[in-house]
């Protein structure tokens, strides 16, 4: 809650800071990082940096923020056609992941989000094989194609959003502001 968060957290620069060089860290490694819906929190993320006059990911980098594995993507890319949301709890009912605890607690997502990726994995063999180079294009492409199919929908449905990628995580790229 926010009052959980004011009583207990800590001041956003700090937290920012320490984010974004722990992700710029591994993903200078090429360590990938793993994360649910991640174009959504990569944007956030950046935006956040920028607005507290902090160094974003991209500068610190002097590239787009990557690796990054987003199990959704992936699963919205592997399994296109199956009905239903696509959430991380239809995600982890779905591939028969049992999340301990309550979602949106972060350490309960995080888990959910590992074993969902390892059912994906699983049920889809040939991602182990995939180089993790090839793995970030190949859902950036996925992303987009999927994005743009949605975006249609949403503009034939009278509604738009903007998109933003795991290549583009600001949305720079695409003129959907």
């Amino acid at each position: 809650t926010t009052a959980y968060a004011r009583e207990h957290g800590r001041p956003p620069v700090e937290v920012l800071e320490e984010v974004a060089a722990a992700l710029a860290g591994a993903m200078a490694d090429g360590v990938p990082v793993v994360a649910f819906n991640a174009s959504y929190d990569l944007t956030i993320l950046e935006y956040e940096l920028a607005r507290h006059g902090l160094t974003t990911l991209t500068d610190r980098l002097g590239r787009a923020p990557g690796p990054a594995i987003d199990p959704l993507v992936l699963d919205r890319a592997l399994d296109r056609y199956r009905p239903g949301k696509r959430r991380l709890g239809n995600l982890a009912e779905y591939y028969g992941v049992v999340a301990t605890g309550e979602l949106h607690a972060a350490d309960v997502d995080v888990d959910a989000t590992l074993d969902v990726l390892g059912a994906l994995v699983r049920r889809f063999p040939e991602l182990a094989e995939v180089p993790l180079s090839a793995m970030h294009e190949r859902q950036i492409r996925a992303h987009h194609m999927w994005a743009r199919g949605f975006n249609t929908w949403l503009r034939e449905n009278g509604t738009i959003r903007p998109t933003g990628t795991p290549a583009d995580p600001a949305g720079a790229g695409t003129h959907h502001h």
